[in-house]
């Protein structure tokens, strides 16, 4: 999972500079920009509480959406 989390952050990070050129030149910043970041901020989250507090599967899934 830490593998899956290295390319989210890195998604994240490459999407992140686009949306920041992309709102310097429209003023707006893009919607689907800020799910992909949300997405990787929530599975990280996850991650850690499975590996640090070792929560249940009851619990939500590992997915972006």
């Amino acid at each position: 999972h830490y593998i899956v989390g290295a390319v989210y952050i890195a998604l994240s990070l490459l999407v992140t500079l686009i949306a920041w050129v992309q709102t310097s030149a429209t003023g707006k910043y893009p919607a689907w920009v800020g799910e992909i970041v949300l997405g990787t901020i929530s599975y990280w989250n996850r991650v850690q509480g499975y590996m640090l507090l070792l929560v249940t599967d009851k619990y939500p899934t590992f997915r972006l959406k």
